[in-house]
Order: C-alpha cells, then structure tokens, then sequence
C-alpha cells in the first residue's frame, strides 16, 4: 500500500542539497552510517559488533591490492561502492515512478487528469494538516509524531535520496515561499503549476511516458548533485581515518568504524536507535 505522503514525493519540486560538515564534527560519521546502510539494504539494525565487523570488510580488497592507501585511492575505490548503490537505486526507482502512475491513475484510463492529480494532494496537505485548521504551521509541528526517516525507508538524509518533504517543517519550507506556514489554496496552486510543468504535450493530462520521464529527468539530476557532494564526503572521511596522516592501513580503518559508532550511541546499548542518527 502506497501512503499519500509517498505518492506525492514524485512531483516535488527540488529543495537545496545538504550541507557536509567538519569532519570531526558528527555530520560525517551520520552520513558514514548512510552509506553503510545503503551497502547492506539487508540491515534491519544498526549493532555495534556488526558495524565493526562489516564496515572493515567492505573495504577489505582496497587494503589486498595495497596496505597504505592514499586519498585518491579510497575515494576511488568508495565511488566504486557508489556506482553500485546507484545502479540497484536507479533501477528501483524507475519502477516505483511506473507504479505510482497507475496508483494515481485512479480510474485507469492510462492517464492522470489534474483533479486526480489534486487528489493526492490534499491527502498529502491533510496528513501534515495535523490540526485540520487548513494551514501547515508550526501548531501541526506540535503534533507531530518523530520522524524517523526519508521516503525510501533510511533513517538518514544522504545525498542520494530525491528532495522533498518528509516532514512538516520540510513541507513549510518548500511550499511557505518565505512565510512559516502553508495554506491549502497556495499548496494547491503550486501543485497546478508542477501539474502544467510536466504535461508537456500540453493536452491537460499526464501521460504515463511524461510522468515517468519527469521524474527520472529529476533523479538524474540529483545523481549528478549527490556525486559531487560524495567526493566531499569520501574526501573528509579519508581525513577522518588518516588523522594527518598521508596513508591509511587496514588498522586505521577498523578505529574509525569503532569511533564512529561510539559517537552516535549516545546511550551505550551498542544499537543505533532512531533517536540516535
């Protein structure tokens, strides 16, 4: 079953990309965990003895063909990883845009007119509307349950998920146009304008080839996005490993994974809880 929430992810306009910290700083070691849980989609829970035993592993043929690394060399070797990731992602996501057109294609006519397409919308407007007062403001906030994740099910925000809006201050600030609150006659009169934006051909309905193709035009562009934000983040993790060091062992890298975990789980139960990351 598809949520109003995840439906409507596919026509969101872009938000601005995230931004990387200090590598000291816990910004990196959240998105080391990311790409950790990208590379083992088969994780259901973040433990200490596994991170520590897993996240070595993965790099374990880089330190075969050489026991120090440089920088360039795990980079080149993580984005090795990354086009992985990528490629399984892609894929994955090329299907579920065919499937949500035939979900918000509610009559099946091969087609979605703009009343279906508001449909969604104001499931969508009405699941942050925690109030039901018909304004997205900082009371609905309030009300809110704790987020615990992106669309595609990561509890973290890495580069390669699609902008949009997972919660409601997210929503505010992609539909406030500068105000703290949203009201449902402007979310909707942006949702006519994203409507109009991929009808293409211009004859006033959504064809499942426009729909489809919109979205992976946008994915593709967020790809390009999230690569060069990667390099940013392998580059910081090497310096995280070296320790001003110009090489990186095998060694180094099991003290990261250690470091790193410790320095999310706040509370010592060696789980990362939700909470936590």
């Amino acid at each position: 079953m598809y949520t109003a929430k995840f439906l409507f992810t596919a026509l969101l306009v872009a938000c601005a990309p995230i931004a990387i910290a200090n590598p000291n700083q816990p910004d990196i070691n959240i998105q080391t965990i990311g790409f950790y849980s990208m590379l083992h989609p088969e994780v259901k829970q973040l433990t200490q003895n596994n991170f520590n035993k897993n996240f070595p592993a993965d790099y374990a043929n880089l330190f075969k063909q050489n026991p120090n690394v440089s920088k360039q060399q795990f980079i080149a070797y993580s984005n090795q990883h990354l086009e992985n990731i990528i490629s399984k992602r892609r894929e994955g996501s090329l299907k579920q845009a065919h499937v949500r057109f035939n979900v918000l294609n509610s009559n099946k006519d091969d087609k979605i007119t703009l009343n279906e397409f508001q449909a969604i919308g104001l499931k969508t407007f009405a699941g942050f509307d925690k109030n039901q007062d018909g304004i997205i403001n900082a009371e609905d906030i309030k009300l809110a349950p704790q987020q615990q994740g992106t669309h595609d099910g990561l509890r973290i925000t890495t580069p390669l998920a699609m902008p949009m809006a997972n919660n409601i201050q997210e929503f505010i600030q992609t539909y406030g146009q500068t105000k703290n609150y949203v009201t449902l006659a402007n979310y909707l009169t942006e949702r006519d304008k994203q409507f109009f934006a991929v009808d293409q051909n211009q004859d006033f309905v959504l064809s499942e080839q426009e729909y489809v193709n919109e979205f992976m035009q946008r994915y593709d562009q967020n790809l390009t996005q999230a690569r060069q934000q990667y390099q940013i983040i392998f580059a910081q993790q090497f310096d995280a490993i070296a320790k001003n060091k110009s090489t990186i062992n095998a060694k180094h890298l099991n003290q990261y994974a250690v470091a790193v975990f410790k320095s999310l789980d706040r509370n010592k139960n060696g789980i990362l809880d939700p909470s936590e990351i």
